[in-house]
């Protein structure tokens, strides 16, 4: 027998059936990868590429170019780009003793993403993506490491790809940003009109609000008996006429344009997606997932038959 498998044999029970233990958790991790990815990859591939001028209701991929939405622009906090989406991650790295032997570790500080709508606009029409609950994959990601938690500090790392190579520094800075450009999205799709961007209970309730703030007009207006305060009646009768007002102009913007949105499918059982990649990239991404976890599984697998025939 081997060396290795002497030393196997000589385990006692408690270190053996721990070995065997992490060999059979890194079986069932690798093969849920293995599984996903593989999941993910055909789902991109085999989905059909909807226009945003005729796409169905409900779940649909699309493919066109971010853009950023009116308003307040969204900043990466830790480099301060503008982005249609931020992910964020600081981590510390920490020296720990197991036994005679010093190890480190990376703890995390601080973590983060964005989680304001953008625009995906693929010449057709645009669709505003919300997104909460998505799983996404930019096309822009980076790491590097400073002495100090100031991300803008002196950097102590060579950028070798998407990684780091620390030369030194305690702290570690990752961030992925989603730019504007090349922009893929399989999700919840859903055209709103007008009259649907808010319930109508709502916007009786913000009328009558407004009514009330020039608050001698209204009473005025509503105070039949003048007793400076309304009664059941009255008050019924502004919310009647609030609601009658409401409903008019409504009726008079439904001819407007509809309004789209994506966002994560309500069933939750189906994924959410978005990329800075074209279909093709990201399937095949997903495909190369697959294949790793696929190597770690057969490994894994392979070292825990073998832990189990050598000992038996």
């Amino acid at each position: 027998m081997s060396g290795l498998g002497s030393e196997v044999q000589a385990l006692s029970p408690q270190a053996f059936w721990a070995f065997t233990g992490m060999a059979a958790l890194a079986a069932g991790v690798t093969f849920f990868f293995l599984w996903r990815s593989y999941h993910r990859s055909r789902l991109v591939s085999d989905t059909p590429t909807s226009r945003v001028r005729s796409a169905v209701q409900g779940y649909v991929e699309l493919d066109g170019r971010g853009e950023y939405i009116d308003g307040p622009p969204t900043l990466s906090p830790v480099s301060g780009r503008r982005c249609l989406w931020y992910r964020y991650k600081l981590e510390r790295r920490e020296a720990t003793m197991l036994s005679e032997d010093s190890q480190t570790r990376w703890d995390t500080l601080q973590q983060g993403e964005s989680d304001a709508p953008f625009f995906l606009d693929d010449s057709t029409g645009r669709v505003e993506i919300h997104p909460e609950e998505a799983e996404v994959t930019p096309r822009q990601r980076r790491i590097w490491c400073t002495r100090d938690a100031n991300p803008n500090s002196l950097r102590t790392s060579l950028q070798i790809g998407h990684f780091a190579l620390n030369l030194g520094g305690r702290y570690r800075h990752t961030e992925e940003l989603l730019l504007p450009g090349p922009l893929y999205a399989l999700g919840w799709f859903a055209t709103l009109t007008p009259s649907q961007q808010q319930p109508i209970d709502t916007a009786v309730r913000e009328r009558l609000e407004s009514w009330q703030q020039a608050e001698q007009v209204f009473m005025g207006q509503f105070d039949t008996d003048g007793d400076g305060r309304l009664q059941a009646d009255e008050r019924q009768r502004a919310r009647k006429l609030a609601r009658t007002r409401v409903l008019a102009e409504r009726a008079e913007q439904e001819p407007g344009p509809a309004f789209h949105t994506l966002t994560a499918p309500p069933d939750g059982r189906r994924p959410f997606l978005l990329a800075g990649h074209s279909q093709r990239e990201l399937s095949a991404r997903y495909r190369n997932r697959a294949l790793a976890s696929l190597a770690g599984f057969a490994l894994a697998t392979g070292a825990l038959l073998w832990l189990l025939a050598v000992r038996f």
